[in-house]
């Protein structure tokens, strides 16, 4: 698709039929939902495109202070890879700035080998920084799985989270690659900077 999906209404919902795939031909976001209650998305494959993207799916406005209790967004069943048969490149998979937030089943994948690894390296091929981030409080993650991301996998900033099963494998396409991440992940010993999982300290 060459234009965002923009979701503005509370209630909306989005309901993918067999696992559709949206790749954002231009490096925008894939689909952005406001900050509004009740939006439920599920079902759906987001996968990078060959221009590079800051997020494919984003929740909320940067800014966003609004508390949805009662009314919370649910993110169901979705799917996000960096590299799939062709080259992809996102700086994020998914970005959650809206409060009150409840995911179930989530699979953000950076390609570190297949076939768009294999013909290059991956790791200079499928740019991903982070599988998930997320800025707000109360948001509650069922179902997380993370992998290959040449940053942190998960970035949690946002107070009172709760995650409740979390699986991730860290990059494995770095060996032997002589690239500016060499220091990062150094088979000499040297410490490894970025972790799977990081907390707002």
């Amino acid at each position: 698709m060459s234009e965002t999906i923009e979701v503005n209404n509370a209630g909306t919902v989005i309901l993918g039929i067999g696992y559709p795939s949206i790749i954002p031909t231009k490096g925008q976001t894939a689909m952005r939902i406001a900050d509004v209650g009740g939006v439920s998305l599920a079902g759906i494959t987001f996968d990078a495109g060959p221009i590079r993207s800051d997020v494919l799916v984003q929740v909320g406005e940067e800014n966003s202070k609004a508390i949805h209790a009662e009314n919370p967004t649910f993110l169901f069943d979705l799917f996000c890879r960096v590299g799939t048969d062709k080259a992809g490149t996102a700086t994020s998979c998914i970005i959650i700035n809206s409060n009150n937030v409840v995911a179930d089943h989530f699979w953000l994948w950076r390609a570190d080998h297949g076939p768009s690894a294999v013909k290059s390296p991956g790791w200079d091929v499928n740019l991903g920084e982070n599988g998930l981030t997320v800025n707000r409080k109360d948001v509650t993650v069922y179902g997380l799985f993370v992998e290959h991301f040449t940053e942190y996998q998960s970035l949690w900033n946002g107070e009172r989270g709760k995650n409740y099963f979390y699986q991730s494998e860290m990059r494995d396409d770095h060996h032997g690659i002589k690239t500016k991440y060499e220091k990062l992940f150094s088979d000499k010993g040297e410490k490894i900077k970025y972790l799977k999982f990081r907390f707002k300290a």
